[in-house]
């Protein structure tokens, strides 16, 4: 799984992305001073060093502020945009609506 995470303390923030590869993993650290990758082959490092990444900085006062997961990981699902005659037709009720 892939995703983003966002620590702040004060006014300043560090995202934390990680991007699945074939032959393993980047985490991506990106912050006020740079940007650093560090690489993995196997995911149980990148584990390792991610979960040590986040204790230390909750130790020194950062809290996690966002998490976006990205649900497609791999090959996409879909190269183009399905055409509007593949859509589904949306609904002229509205769900939950006190009428």
């Amino acid at each position: 799984m892939a995703g983003t995470w966002i620590f702040s303390r004060g006014e300043h923030r560090i995202e934390i992305r990680r991007r699945d590869r074939e032959d393993g993993a980047d985490l991506i650290v990106s912050g006020e001073q740079g940007t650093d990758v560090h690489s993995f082959e196997r995911i149980d490092a990148l584990l390792t060093f991610e979960t040590e990444l986040e204790r230390r900085l909750t130790m020194l006062g950062w809290q996690l502020a966002d998490f976006f997961p990205d649900r497609r990981t791999g090959h996409q699902r879909r190269l183009l945009a399905r055409g509007p005659e593949r859509r589904r037709p949306r609904s002229s009720g509205h769900a939950g609506r006190a009428g």
